[in-house]
């Protein structure tokens, strides 16, 4: 039996409940500003929810729900660019099948338990959903609402998340783009989430639990986007070594600006008294992935992001480590690394699913999320290739090495794909377990099918380049129209 895959697979279950679900390169590094202001207790919100409901959302109308404008993307194009000449000069050539398309290893014994989280109410367009686990709880958070549940799927507590966030408010927009995660090593929740978007108050939401119970009290900090027309979107969230990494971008109207990296200590995140200590640094790539990790010890995140090179339709990680050396952090340049031929790095196309001529749009090539433990870290992204006259989304993990005082290197990317082209994936997540063993939901489309939530294994002691994949979790139940 594959060992660890009751825990780490609820994330998939979450994946599912949802469809459609950055070029100078200077950096600043500075303090945090102390223009956030911080609340201690949400316990008084929370009883209210518990003996009255949760309050009217703001926007009750199927016909009405949350919208935001689109948004100019950051440019990711490194073509011409001296520090990046190499990976473009040695893409590689042809439209054949990939290289590293995934060996199908034989499907194992899976013990599979799970349940409904927190279903969409078409109150926001997308819903954007998120969740972490602890050893007793699973939390569950949209745009909307935000569910603590037991480990049996026993529901404890649904409430709106305008009153989860409440002792941060009042907001003059909608909430939007929440990440959590679980620390097991201090036994606490962390979620972040954006308000105000579009808003001279626009900000980012933090809030980390005193304790391991969700249900007991709060500790909530809001940090401004800190000047007018200026807003935060797309945020990525890791606990990663000692250290909480975010990553955000900055839009001035729908123009993006920069990213903003944060990384904050965990001795002051969770610090009963005293203000949020944290450093930040800006890159123009767009948002990252900093890789999560779970040695505590271990002062250095590493962040991941991608881009890519038109002028040889070749595709590139990008690489930084940050040192953090007691309240300060030194920040590497970026490390290139060469990682295959790409058609599309935005998810332009639409994607087949049955019932419905309405095509689903693909994700972007951003890197989705990253684990590391040891020497190891993995991530994982979609993006659309080409070959012969056909282009089809896949997905592509990536194996980095990346040992303590070093440098990141890229030493193996895996494809799931099929090469027939009747399947087509995107959306996908990773998880990696003590034991090195990864978990990757992802889901998959078809002109004939509706859209499902499926999931890929690899241990350590498995050949280079394959993947027990195409494990169905969830059969799809209907088309996805919104």
């Amino acid at each position: 039996m594959f060992r660890g895959i009751k825990l780490i697979s609820l994330k998939i279950c979450i994946c599912f409940l949802y469809l459609p679900v950055h070029c100078a390169f200077s950096q600043e590094v500075g303090e945090g500003r102390l223009d956030h202001w911080e609340a201690q207790n949400v316990r008084q919100a929370l009883a209210l929810d518990a003996v009255f409901g949760p309050p009217q959302t703001l926007i009750r109308s199927r016909d009405l729900k949350m919208w935001r404008p689109a948004k100019e993307k950051p440019v990711r194009d490194l073509s011409g660019l001296g520090m990046f000449a190499q990976i473009s000069e040695a893409a590689p050539t042809g439209s054949s099948q990939p290289v590293n398309a995934a060996t199908k290893l034989a499907t194992r014994d899976y013990q599979l338990e799970g349940f409904v989280a927190l279903p969409d109410n078409n109150m926001s367009n997308p819903p954007d959903s998120a969740g972490a686990v602890s050893p007793e709880y699973v939390v569950t958070a949209l745009n909307t609402e935000f569910r603590i549940q037991d480990r049996a799927g026993r529901n404890l507590r649904t409430l709106s998340m305008e009153r989860f966030w409440a002792p941060l408010g009042p907001f003059r927009s909608f909430l939007t783009d929440p990440r959590i995660a679980w620390d097991q090593t201090n036994q606490r929740f962390v979620m972040i989430m954006l308000a105000d978007i579009g808003e001279s108050t626009s900000s980012m939401l933090l809030a980390r639990s005193v304790t391991a119970d969700p249900l007991g009290d709060w500790r909530m900090t809001r940090i401004s986007a800190g000047q007018t027309n200026r807003d935060f979107d797309y945020p990525n969230l890791a606990l990663a070594g000692s250290s909480l990494a975010i990553s955000v971008d900055v839009y001035n109207g729908i123009r993006y600006e920069k990213t903003m990296n944060f990384v904050i200590s965990l001795a002051s995140l969770f610090s009963p008294t005293g203000s949020l200590n944290y450093r930040t640094f800006e890159d123009f790539l767009g948002t990252s992935a900093p890789a999560s990790d779970p040695d505590r010890n271990r002062h250095a995140v590493l962040f991941v992001n991608s881009s890519v090179f038109l002028s040889s339709a070749s595709y590139a990680l990008t690489l930084k480590t940050v040192r953090v050396n007691g309240g300060e952090i030194v920040v590497s340049s970026w490390i290139p690394a060469h990682a295959g031929e790409i058609f599309s790095f935005y998810g332009n196309e639409g994607l087949p699913q049955a019932g419905t001529e309405r095509r689903i749009e693909s994700a972007d090539a951003v890197i989705q999320n990253c684990t590391g433990r040891g020497e190891t870290v993995w991530c994982v992204n979609s993006f659309r290739v080409r070959f012969n006259t056909e282009t089809r989304s896949i997905v592509q993990l990536y194996r980095l090495q990346w040992p303590a005082g070093t440098d990141p290197t890229l030493v193996e990317r895996i494809r799931i794909d099929d090469p027939s082209g009747q399947y087509q994936y995107s959306y996908p997540s990773i998880a990696m377990n003590r034991n090195g063993e990864i978990l990757v939901g992802y889901n998959r489309f078809h002109a004939n099918e509706c859209v499902g939530a499926y999931f890929a294994t690899r241990r350590p002691t498995d050949l280079s380049n394959s993947l027990d994949y195409d494990v169905p979790l969830k059969a799809g139940e209907d088309s996805y129209v919104k």
